[in-house]
């Protein structure tokens, strides 16, 4: 037996303006994502492991030098 796509469930198309879903980007784009864990900061372009940091350890910056006074340094694969 073949599978069809039914496009069962799909309720309508999200708009393109619509806010990232809370689970896939929980922070704004634009904000430096520091990692509790490591003390170190993540830029939002640049930096390959932006994405990859886990929500739980997470901390906002607006600022590298907020990230700085706060003891956090620049990751160290980021362009």
């Amino acid at each position: 037996m073949e599978h069809k796509n039914t496009a069962d469930g799909i309720y309508k198309p999200i708009p393109a303006d619509y806010p990232a879903s809370p689970k896939t980007n929980p922070v704004v784009a634009g904000v430096i994502r520091g990692n509790n864990n490591s003390k170190v900061y993540h830029l939002p372009t640049g930096c390959p492991s932006y994405d990859t940091i886990k929500q739980k350890n997470i901390v906002e910056f607006s600022s590298e030098a907020e990230a700085q006074a706060a003891g956090f340094r620049k990751a160290g694969n980021c362009r």
